[in-house]
């Protein structure tokens, strides 16, 4: 991750000042944007398969919800998904050293099947793109009503993970999730038998007063405490790369910008397990003296 650290802030800085320019802008679009375009180019997958990507992962995280309407609109989707990738996907059509080459090399070698490169490809490009999305999101939403700590981020007073990690802390991207219980086991007074699922809520856990206290529910940022990016055996595989692109995106946008504004009303996304925007419109002042300045590591 250390060696993408410098490619990925060379993609937010351009597209930073893109969006900049325009004065005010879609924050879901930059996210989107800037997120997909980095894990396709990862995955080593052609461009084209970019917008079957983007529009076909939030049907898939609906699979993971309850049995509603929701989720039997979005079965048929994901399915197709699946077979779109198997079509597009190949060892002809991926770049080589890419993170896909990597797997058909672990298939080469008998560590994976062949069969299993697809389905693990599909698995990264899922859950990398809406959750990371969604959570870049979150800090340009909270961000945009805190002028103090943008300016501070801007400074470089303030780092720019731990301002993604708050905003996950509040908004998680995906609310909750399944697990199976594997012992006979409880949780405060409940008792809980082995095979039994439970629902561990992400959301719920990071605005825990019992934590938090009073500022459960305030945005704070200045720690990585939160269970968004799950944890232990659980952790999310991802991490690091969201982490990454989180910071270079947001100090791109507070080294170019100097103030960092709502532009009117955001829409909700509607799924059964993601927690994000359809839309979020933000508008932000450009900082002149610094067009031609690239951002320092440090946010300044």
């Amino acid at each position: 991750m250390k060696s993408l650290i410098p490619e990925i802030k060379s993609r937010a800085a351009p597209l930073a000042t893109e969006y900049i320019s325009w004065g005010t802008f879609d924050a879901v679009e930059l996210a989107t944007e800037f997120v997909a375009g980095q894990v396709v180019h990862l995955m080593g997958l052609p461009d084209s398969t970019r917008p079957e990507l983007v529009a076909s992962a939030a049907a898939t995280f609906d699979m993971f919800g309850p049995d509603n309407a929701r989720y039997r609109e979005a079965a048929p989707l994901a399915a197709a998904t699946m077979t779109f990738h198997s079509r597009e996907v190949s060892r002809k059509t991926v770049r080589p050293g890419s993170w896909t080459h990597a797997l058909y090399e672990a298939a080469d070698a008998g560590d994976i099947g062949e069969d299993d490169v697809v389905p693990l490809m599909s698995a990264y490009t899922t859950a990398a793109m809406d959750t990371t999305t969604h959570g870049i999101t979150a800090a340009l939403h909270h961000l945009a009503g805190h002028l103090r700590y943008f300016k501070e981020l801007r400074a470089g007073r303030l780092d720019a993970a731990a301002v993604f990690n708050e905003a996950i802390r509040l908004d998680a991207p995906i609310q909750g999730f399944g697990r199976g219980v594997t012992r006979d086991t409880r949780i405060g007074d409940t008792p809980i038998r082995a095979g039994e699922q439970v629902w561990l809520s992400y959301g719920s856990g990071g605005r825990d007063p019992r934590q938090w206290g009073s500022f459960a529910d305030t945005f704070r940022p200045g720690g990585d405490l939160h269970l968004a990016l799950g944890h232990g055996p659980h952790a999310c595989a991802g991490r690091h790369l969201a982490l990454a692109q989180a910071a270079s995106l947001l100090e791109a946008l507070a080294h170019y910008g100097t103030r960092l504004e709502n532009a009117g009303n955001p829409v909700r996304a509607r799924n059964n397990i993601l927690h994000g925007w359809e839309t979020l419109p933000l508008t932000i002042t450009p900082d002149r003296r610094r067009t031609s300045r690239p951002p320092s590591s440090t946010g300044t």
